[in-house]
């Protein structure tokens, strides 16, 4: 038993430092006096076989962890390429015995009155400490819920298939 709590809370602890901010677009490594640390690689937050599932809990949005990697990967582009928007945390829970970390976001476009997209995710790790599952609890727009999953599909769609480029987008 111990050791099922110490590989889950271990896997837990690096995806809340390190695997978060990695998706943000922030940069994790650790420099001592003789070696960098990066604690994870392009492909190593996501299980190749991970899922991406939208609010209804069934819809599948997106299948493959190198596609949700870079749906993520867009986001942060266009998020920094605006020069103008955040995304921030608001909370964070784990569950060591399921394995799986919660969060609660909040993304921003400044200058005020611009809405905000808010949004919970469960992500479910595997033994290995990859994301095998990225749930879509709860996204809402400018305070407006966006329950259809099928709407996200098709935004996600265009991301994937823009290469970090989104038609319309100013960059």
């Amino acid at each position: 038993r111990w050791q099922d709590y110490s590989s889950a809370h271990n896997a837990l602890i690096k995806f809340r430092n390190h695997g978060i901010p990695t998706l943000a677009g922030e940069q994790t490594t650790t420099t001592t006096t003789t070696t960098t640390t990066d604690y994870y690689s392009n492909d190593s937050i996501f299980a190749p076989d991970a899922t991406l599932i939208g609010v209804d809990g069934n819809t599948i949005i997106l299948q493959g962890g190198h596609k949700i990697l870079k749906v993520y990967q867009t986001l942060s582009m266009l998020r920094k390429a605006s020069m103008v928007g955040s995304w921030m945390v608001q909370s964070v829970k784990s569950n060591w015995l399921r394995r799986t970390c919660t969060i609660r976001w909040i993304a921003t476009n400044n200058p005020p009155p611009t809405p905000t997209l808010e949004g919970m995710d469960r992500f479910t790790l595997n033994e290995d400490g990859e994301v095998e599952t990225m749930e879509m609890l709860e996204l809402s727009f400018g305070g407006n819920a966006i329950t259809d999953s099928e709407l996200i599909k098709s935004i996600v769609m265009v991301m994937e298939k823009s290469d970090g480029v989104m038609p319309g987008a100013d960059i």
